[in-house]
Parts: structure tokens; C-alpha cells; sequence
């Protein structure tokens, strides 16, 4: 085992113990029950000039402050609960099932009513960068080895053209499942193509305004190269479709 290797376990440990942490608490959605810890600390967000695309540039430092994030997307089976709560309109699941599938066809005010509704919020970019890369710093949580992406993450080929119900890959070094492929997963950030040459070095929230909103993970439908840690979209907030879905975090 490389010294990466071990650098990445042991920035994870705290994370781990997170994972116990939170499933010793109580049942209520704003609890940490099911959420995992990542502590506060500095990583390089962002891809190296010839990586990636150049929303992804430069790749800069980048100091979060500890966080919970949700150890899998919210799935039907929590959004339904929600929605039989508020009396909300349960969105469509393409035809391929509810259940332990991510939740899909919401939009950003969907997750981030969601978010308020369980007591917590949507993650930054920053806080989901950290939190997928697990402590490693190579092309993809697992390494270099794009060869390798079908153990860990749900991408065009080899999910049949839709989603799949959580868990059913390897989870990244800190215990999060479908943190790559899967859904796309909204972030609270405005998306700013050219933000990283202004992004503050703590804590960034992403521009002030804009005209889409931030998405992390890549999908279902995506390729390999989607998976990557480093990858970002950007669409409109009210916009609805099979490919997004998303997470959330708390706030210590």
C-alpha cells in the first residue's frame, strides 16, 4: 500500500467513526442517523491544466470546514416521506421502480425544500468535492484506473439506461455510496464556469447569483470520464429530469 493510500484511510478514520456516530442517533430526519462526518481540512479542488474540462480549472487549495453528508443520495422511499408530509406531489420514477432508488425528476427547489424539511441543506461544491474524493487525489477516488469503474459507480456502461437503488456499488475510501455515477446530485451553489480563478480559499459558496444551479457526480447516462471527483454541471434551477437527483449535509 502506497503512502497516498494510507494518508487517505487515515484522513477518512474520523469520517468512519462519523458513520458510527450517526447511526447511534435518533430516528428523526435531522439527526446525523445515516450521515457521514468529514472533517474540517484543506484539499485540492479541481482538475491540473490538460485534465478534465476548464470549469474544472485551475485546480486551487481549498479549506472546508467539518461537515455530515447524507452516506447515499436520498432515495424514494425518504423523498415520498416528505412528500406524504407537506402534501407534496411525488415526482415520476421514469417507470423503473421507487423504493432504494435515488430520488430523480426534482428540481433544485425540490432538494433544497427537502433539504429545510429534514433539518438540513444542500452541500456546497466544495463540501461535495471533498467528501467524493475521500481523501485521495487521483483522477478518480479509486485511482487512475478508469478500467475500474463499474465496482464502484453506475455510469452508461453498465447501468441499461437508468437508475439502480443505492448501495449496490463500492463505497468511496470515507463509506459514501454513489458519490460517482448513479444521479447527478444538486449542490446549493450558483454554477459560475470561471469561478475557480476568484473562488475564496475557505469555505467558497460558490458565485452570488447566477442562471443555473451547481450538480456533482455525473449519472447513469454519463461516461466513465463523469465520474471523476472533479466534474461539474450547471443547469437552471426549475429544470426536472431522470438524471438528477441529490444529497445532503449538516451543518456540525
Amino acid at each position: 500500500m502506497n503512502w497516498k493510500m494510507i494518508a487517505a484511510l487515515l484522513g477518512c478514520y474520523a469520517m468512519q467513526n462519523g458513520v458510527l456516530n450517526a447511526q447511534a442517533g435518533g430516528e428523526q430526519e435531522g439527526s446525523s442517523r445515516g450521515m457521514v462526518l468529514v472533517s474540517a481540512g484543506t484539499f485540492t479542488m479541481g482538475s491540473p491544466s490538460g485534465v478534465g474540462k476548464t470549469d474544472e480549472q485551475p485546480a486551487h487549495q481549498v479549506y472546508v470546514d467539518s461537515f455530515y453528508i447524507d452516506k447515499h443520495p436520498v432515495t424514494f422511499d425518504q423523498y415520498d416521506r416528505f412528500c406524504e408530509a407537506t402534501q407534496r406531489a411525488k415526482p415520476d420514477d421514469s417507470g423503473w421502480g421507487r423504493g432504494r432508488r435515488p430520488v430523480i425528476n426534482v428540481n433544485w427547489n425540490d432538494a433544497n425544500a427537502y433539504a429545510q424539511w429534514a433539518g438540513k441543506r444542500l452541500p456546497t461544491e466544495a463540501e461535495y468535492e471533498k467528501a467524493a474524493r475521500g481523501g485521495t487525489n487521483t483522477l478518480f477516488f479509486w485511482g487512475d484506473d478508469p478500467s475500474q469503474t463499474s465496482d464502484f459507480a453506475w455510469t452508461s456502461g453498465n447501468s441499461g439506461q437508468m437508475s439502480h437503488p443505492v448501495e449496490g456499488k463500492k463505497s468511496n475510501p470515507c463509506g459514501l455510496y454513489d458519490i460517482s455515477g448513479n444521479v447527478w446530485e444538486w449542490c446549493a451553489d450558483w454554477y459560475g464556469e470561471k469561478y475557480y480563478a476568484v473562488s475564496p480559499a475557505k469555505n467558497p459558496q460558490g458565485p452570488e447569483k447566477g442562471k443555473m444551479h451547481a450538480l456533482r457526480g455525473g449519472s447513469w447516462y454519463g461516461p466513465v470520464e463523469n465520474a471523476r471527483p472533479a466534474i461539474r454541471n450547471g443547469v437552471d434551477r426549475d429544470y426536472r429530469k431522470n438524471l438528477y437527483g441529490f444529497r445532503c449535509v449538516r451543518t456540525l
